[in-house]
């Protein structure tokens, strides 16, 4: 780390009063089930507390202010310290800053534009029909994990509808196998091809609201602070039928609008064709997110997220892209834990998040990766063996 770069706490400035607690309770019966439920133990969980265990840490000259236990262990299988002691993080060249990034020097709004960046692998390219056709002519950096050509890349592309003049491809080819597939390599390196001032960063098999990029360009004046991050809520379609291999009944049903969105997210309560991002399978990365004041909340209108009630809040967000901003670790490769650090550095980096009113992200059903696959067998033979559990570790302490 390097010796001047101060790091902040986690803000966890909450919900004071009763009166404070969004007043959309009634939706919660819409819904139905377990998300409303959870939603309501979030607002307990972002009440004051009388106390709270602290944890400090330091390197060098640098200063770590105080951090909150749980966020320091809240992402690891369980609270075994052994795991903590594993790897040591000074083997690691872990990065604070994105140097090669422009500087985060000040500019107006009009100077503020935005570029949508995603990585993917070849199986994956199809969804990029959607992203080009959602995104319209504004730039989109993508990272392709593939040992085909840029030009083979950019024909598939130019065939599903994207406008090359409004693309970057860039390629990674050096790695083994899926199973070690460098997603975080693949994510900096599409960064790294931004020209615009901002970006919005969404996995590939996220697909944006059509008119995402219009209503970011009505915020650029809540921008102009370059620790400003806008949080995109994200939500997953259910798989429509027994499989996830329906890919055209899932592309009809994908909503153009958020009316549409929230009809869909509402009915029938029992069992929505939209729900919450992986409410069901990890409700705390992305449960601070503010969905039910969403539903109502107005285009216009940014809602701060000041109570992230949980270390593993991972949202998909739109951010300046300059030299403070933290990079993606590139130790972190395959799957787990890989955008979940860089959120919690992105956090104590000092930045500041607000939700949009309109726009939001749609999860494409798709069948689960090799990498995933491989995560979750090393998990149930021996939790404490899965080395990215243990380079989590390691970067914490660092």
């Amino acid at each position: 780390m390097s010796s001047n770069y101060t790091y902040l706490p986690l803000r966890s400035t909450c919900a004071k009063s009763k009166d404070d607690v969004p007043k959309s309770k009634w939706l919660f019966s819409l819904i139905g089930g377990g998300f409303a439920v959870y939603s309501a133990l979030l607002m307990l969980t972002c009440l004051p507390r009388r106390s709270s265990h602290l944890h400090f840490a330091s390197s060098g000259s640098s200063l770590l202010v105080p951090l909150r236990q749980d966020s320091i262990d809240g992402t690891l299988p369980h609270q075994d310290h052994r795991l903590l002691n594993t790897l040591d993080y000074r083997s690691f060249d872990f990065k604070s800053t994105t140097e090669l990034a422009p500087t985060c020097d000040s500019l107006p709004d009009d100077k503020i534009d935005f570029t949508l960046v995603t990585q993917l692998s070849p199986n994956r390219l199809g969804i990029m029909h959607q992203h080009c056709k959602r995104w319209v002519d504004h730039p989109i950096s993508v990272a392709v994990g593939t040992h085909s050509s840029q030009k083979a890349i950019l024909k598939v592309l130019k065939g599903l509808g994207c406008n090359p003049q409004h693309l970057s491809v860039t390629i990674v080819s050096d790695f083994e196998s899926d199973e070690s597939y460098p997603v975080n390599r693949l994510r900096n390196a599409a960064l790294a091809a931004v020209k615009t001032s901002h970006f919005v960063y969404v996995d590939a098999d996220f697909v944006p609201s059509p008119h995402l990029y219009d209503e970011l360009m009505k915020h650029r004046d809540s921008l102009l602070h370059h620790k400003t991050a806008l949080v995109v809520p994200a939500f997953e379609l259910s798989p429509l039928c027994g499989t996830v291999e329906c890919k055209e009944l899932h592309e009809y049903m994908i909503p153009d609008t958020k009316q549409e969105l929230v009809d869909l997210f509402t009915s029938p309560a029992d069992s929505p064709v939209v729900i919450p991002f992986d409410s069901k399978g990890n409700p705390s990365g992305h449960g601070s997110t503010r969905y039910m004041d969403w539903i109502t909340q107005d285009e216009e209108a940014l809602l701060p997220i000041e109570c992230m009630t949980s270390p593993r809040y991972e949202p998909y967000v739109v951010m300046r892209y300059c030299k403070d901003l933290p990079p993606f670790q590139e130790q972190f490769a395959g799957y787990g834990q890989n955008k979940i650090t860089w959120m919690q550095q992105v956090r104590r980096s000092g930045y500041k998040f607000y939700q949009v009113g309109q726009g939001f992200l749609l999860h494409f059903p798709h069948k689960q990766s090799a990498a995933k696959k491989v995560f979750a067998q090393e998990k149930e033979e021996d939790v404490e063996s899965v080395y990215v559990y243990q380079l989590a570790a390691s970067f914490h302490h660092w």
